[in-house]
């Protein structure tokens, strides 16, 4: 079994091009990620493995802790609107009994929850429905350029 090298002057990551492929990509992400607990959090003796540079933690590796619904606005995202269609799914959702009623508070608009907390919400959500609306995506400004691009398009064949 060949181990991937980490000499400074190779940099941290060109050893794992050929490690982390193929059949080797699960070996490589089992060996090189730390030792976390059940809920994704990291042990204490995985994070002794990457302050002693034994262990990598990667950003694609967090899972975002709590209801996806109620994250912070994204840089890509329209604040005013994801107020607006929070709200707005929220109340479709009670409405439908697809969720209980909350109060619609984003996490960063100084919510104190810890993320124990956190987590035991995104369980709930996940055991509660199968289905619930979330409107959210409608706030991504990517997604109204697209709307855009497809209203000229539409336009442009059929009047134009």
């Amino acid at each position: 079994e060949v181990a991937p090298s980490f000499s400074r002057r190779d940099g941290l990551l060109r050893g794992l091009s050929s490690f982390a492929s193929g059949d080797n990509s699960k070996h490589a992400e089992s060996t090189l990620s730390p030792d976390r607990e059940q809920s994704g959090f990291v042990t204490d003796k995985g994070r002794e493995q990457i302050l002693h540079g034994s262990r990598l933690c990667s950003p694609m590796d967090v899972a975002f802790v709590g209801d996806p619904m109620y994250a912070r606005p994204k840089s890509f995202e329209f604040k005013p609107l994801v107020k607006l269609l929070v709200y707005l799914s929220n109340r479709f959702n009670v409405k439908c009994g697809f969720d209980k009623p909350r109060q619609c508070k984003l996490y960063d608009e100084g919510s104190s929850s810890n993320t124990m907390e956190l987590a035991k919400e995104a369980e709930e959500v996940n055991k509660a429905a199968l289905f619930r609306f979330n409107l959210r995506f409608l706030a991504d400004t990517r997604n109204w350029f697209m709307f855009y691009l497809i209203w000229k398009l539409a336009w442009w064949k059929f009047f134009g």
